[in-house]
């Protein structure tokens, strides 16, 4: 796990030091003041935050899948925020335990069961593709207060449901999402890896294209000097 301490990016708080006790995995990191996006509540004059939200997470997954890392725990608990001003800043946590391995057993699933991809639940290895279906239903629970499946639903897929799996739109739970944005959280969705965004860059162009932004492709360093502050915390994984 050695690969997780050289990772710097200002969109990840960054893993200095690790070790285990017993079974048990911690690791330090720096530490970031803010809240989790489990606090976040959506509105209609809040559509820009959003985006950034998504542009800023997009940062850090690039910046791990670039060195053959997996998030595989992406959720509003993970991600957190902070306010300067109008300008929202976001940091990941609980990464980099997750490096890609191929002769993994396929059995051996990672995550937070609604977040899952439905393609790891059949048994399938997991790809970048898998952390861009968790960032859909952060998304979609972030728009709406809800997750996209019911347990009934996820338990019919791990048995065997996968041909309906089909995620409720989300503008039935909130009228305010516009449709632009419905549809960038239902291809997150996407049952099919191969229908999904297949990186973090090509979900920024979108985003730019629909939104009509101009949001840069990669993280600019000028903002790490605002989000960090030479102080650590010791998580346990």
């Amino acid at each position: 796990m050695h690969h997780i301490t050289k990772i710097e990016h200002p969109n990840l708080s960054h893993v200095v030091d690790f070790g285990h006790v017993g079974d048990h995995v911690y690791f330090i990191s720096e530490y970031f003041e803010g809240k989790t996006l489990a606090n976040f509540r959506f509105s209609k004059a809040r559509i820009n935050l959003i985006y950034d939200i998504v542009v800023q997470i997009c940062y850090a997954l690039h910046a791990l899948h670039n060195q053959n890392i997996l998030h595989k725990d992406l959720k509003l608990e993970n991600v957190l925020y902070r306010m300067e001003g109008s300008q929202i800043l976001i940091n990941l946590i609980d990464y980099g335990f997750s490096k890609v391995d191929p002769s993994r057993d396929s059995q051996h699933v990672s995550g937070t069961l609604p977040y899952i991809a439905p393609e790891l639940l059949m048994g399938q290895q997991p790809t970048p593709r898998s952390d861009f279906y968790s960032l859909g239903v952060l998304l979609y629970r972030l728009c709406t207060g809800s997750f996209p499946f019911s347990v009934d639903q996820l338990n019919a897929l791990i048995t065997g449901g996968y041909q309906y799996f089909i995620p409720n739109f989300p503008s039935t739970l909130n009228k305010n999402i516009p449709p632009e944005l419905e549809r960038f959280i239902l291809r997150l969705l996407e049952r099919n890896p191969e229908n999904r965004f297949q990186s973090g860059q090509e979900i920024i162009g979108y985003i730019n294209r629909i939104h009509h932004d101009e949001f840069p492709f990669s993280a600019s360093w000028s903002i790490v000097n605002t989000m960090r502050f030479n102080s650590y915390i010791v998580r346990e994984k």
